[in-house]
């Protein structure tokens, strides 16, 4: 008898939702405090090499609000050597922006800003650019049944990401607004 592969897929994703639903009870059910401190020393461990996704999810567990970075911010730094911005800007001439960016590269960048919107001035000359504007995002999480990619990792990643939606829902963590001036120069 043949086994439907997608009966073995089903099954991983309920064993993963159970998981998901016994770590959800034991976050509800357990003081602030110490789940708060398990939570900064994970992200210490998961983000240790990767500072500013590592800043943004601490400011997250404490509770520490909105935050503003000037132009010559590391987050500038790294969002200006990203490229997926070097992509947005290589087939355009001189105009205003006004989109959404995904960083997907950087794990610095992708495990901090999802979807930010990107807006601002592009001057191009030959190959190449300045840029002078902004870039704003919400950090925070969502609850989502099945990963974007069907890897370890991916199931691993939505795992996680299901995890801080639910400390977030119980007061764990605090969404908060992100903004970013931008202003440098490059080549095409």
């Amino acid at each position: 008898m043949t086994t439907n592969p997608m009966s073995y897929i089903w099954d991983e994703v309920e064993a993963y939702q159970k998981l998901g639903a016994q770590l959800y009870s034991d976050i509800v059910n357990a003081p602030a405090d110490y789940i708060r401190e398990i939570m900064v020393a994970l992200n210490a461990q998961v983000n240790g090499s990767y500072p500013i996704a590592r800043e943004f999810m601490d400011r997250s567990i404490n509770g520490m609000g909105d935050i503003s970075y000037g132009s010559g911010s590391p987050v500038a730094a790294a969002i200006a050597a990203s490229s997926e911005l070097k992509e947005l800007v290589r087939d355009l001439a001189s105009s205003s922006i006004s989109t959404q960016i995904a960083f997907r590269t950087d794990p610095n960048l992708s495990r901090s800003i999802h979807d930010g919107a990107l807006s601002g001035a592009l001057e191009v000359q030959g190959q190449s650019y300045t840029f002078v504007g902004s870039l704003r995002d919400t950090y925070d999480f969502r609850y989502d049944w099945l990963p974007k990619t069907w890897t370890w990792r991916g199931v691993g990643l939505r795992l996680a990401g299901n995890i801080a939606k639910a400390c977030a829902d119980v007061g764990l963590m605090k969404p908060y607004r992100v903004e970013v001036e931008l202003a440098f120069a490059g080549m095409k």
